[in-house]
């Protein structure tokens, strides 16, 4: 019988008795043949757009063979050449189970060995496909959110949960007791750029941009409150609101109580923002994230210093290194920690650089895309152990 303790994972597998199994000297060898099929829901897709494409460009590059599931049609606009795309409605009811078969059925022609679900929209699809494949589950978390559904989801037993920060990965082992050798760490993978974008070009007006949903709680009417106290101390600055959501209109209402429309603009996001957060001097996460923040890390990998209101669930923001975190979430003290950064752009730009090296360090794209498929071919080994007894 196998040993169980020369594996990272578990040898799980709905319906097999492992018995013994023929494997390669080195378990994660690019020989192990991998069919992947990468399940996204729309909420995902559009708040990890830019690590989804990094994503999937490195596992083609890893000799893993992909296809994606989605219920969002731009999901065409991520994929590298050999990937292809299987889209459906949004799985709900009356039609859910027709829906389901018909994604089933086309996938039928290659089955897959590995089922990989991308955010808890997609949960319910992914344990389908792998149900009707025999195929490996792996559940990613991105978010609370997403922890939520893992603690509410029945079926098939994930074989591997991916959490995207550390904190994360603490809330599946322990508050949702999953096993420590079924959660792996796998950080979100971006590019970092060779400059310092913050305060680069000491002509401009200093520019601020936040990417926060409109929504309660999101923290956005804080941030154009502290835009109200900056302009009352004479400074000269930009805020592009870049987000969307129900608090819109109340939004715009603020703006125009504390004539703030010369300064202020909402913005509705377009594309990957890569331009806009490569414009910015300064980002801002007016509240604390209950979801890894896709877009906070692509300001970190540009060079743009970052101001923060929490820690939440993100792992990359460290007070005095990488960004300014405020302890309390209040209008007051992110105009502090805004003029703070203007009053000594040279170490306002020492933070950012800080920043970037940081992403280079710890949220490389190879790094993201390597763990990624290593997960996939350890438990693709485990899908192909012989057994009896079905």
């Amino acid at each position: 019988m196998a040993n169980r303790s020369f594996w990272p994972l578990p040898l799980t597998g709905p319906g097999r008795a492992v018995v013994i199994a023929l494997m390669p000297e080195e378990p994660q060898s690019r020989s192990t043949p991998v069919h992947a099929v990468l399940c996204i829901d729309r909420e995902t897709l559009v708040r990890s757009r830019g690590v989804l494409r990094h994503l999937l460009v490195g596992l083609v590059d890893q000799a893993i063979q992909v296809r994606v599931v989605s219920d969002d049609a731009r999901v065409d606009t991520l994929l590298p050449g050999p990937v292809q795309a299987v889209l459906h409605p949004p799985i709900a009811w009356p039609f859910s189970r027709r829906r389901i078969e018909r994604v089933v059925a086309d996938l039928a022609a290659t089955e897959p060995t590995v089922v990989h679900a991308i955010g808890g929209g997609s949960y319910r699809v992914a344990n389908a496909i792998a149900r009707a494949f025999d195929a490996e589950l792996i559940l990613q978390v991105i978010s609370l959110a997403d922890c939520d559904a893992v603690e509410r989801r029945s079926g098939t037993p994930a074989a591997c949960l991916l959490a995207a920060s550390t904190p994360l990965a603490g809330v599946l082992i322990d508050r949702l007791r999953i096993d420590r050798d079924r959660v792996r760490l796998v950080r979100p993978g971006v590019l970092a750029s060779s400059d310092t974008n913050c305060f680069a070009n000491p002509d401009r007006t200093t520019t601020i941009l936040s990417t926060s949903m409109l929504r309660r709680g999101a923290g956005v009417e804080r941030l154009v409150e502290a835009m109200a106290i900056l302009k009352h101390r004479d400074y000269d600055l930009l805020l592009f609101l870049m987000g969307k959501g129900a608090r819109e209109s109340a939004i715009r209402r603020v703006i125009r109580d504390r004539k703030l429309s010369s300064c202020v603009t909402l913005s509705r996001p377009a594309g990957n923002m890569s331009e806009a957060i490569h414009s910015a001097d300064i980002f801002v996460l007016p509240a604390a994230p209950s979801t890894v923040s896709a877009n906070s890390l692509h300001a970190m990998g540009a060079g743009v210093a970052i101001v923060a209101c929490g820690e939440g669930v993100c792992d990359h923001l460290h007070d005095a290194e990488t960004a300014i975190v405020c302890e309390d979430a209040t209008a007051e003290t992110i105009a502090d920690s805004i003029e703070r950064l203007i009053a000594d752009p040279n170490e306002a730009r020492r933070l950012a650089g800080a920043g970037r090296d940081y992403v280079k360090q710890h949220h490389a794209v190879s790094k993201m895309a390597e763990a990624t498929a290593d997960a996939y071919r350890q438990l693709a080994l485990a899908h192909a152990t012989f057994s009896i007894g079905e």
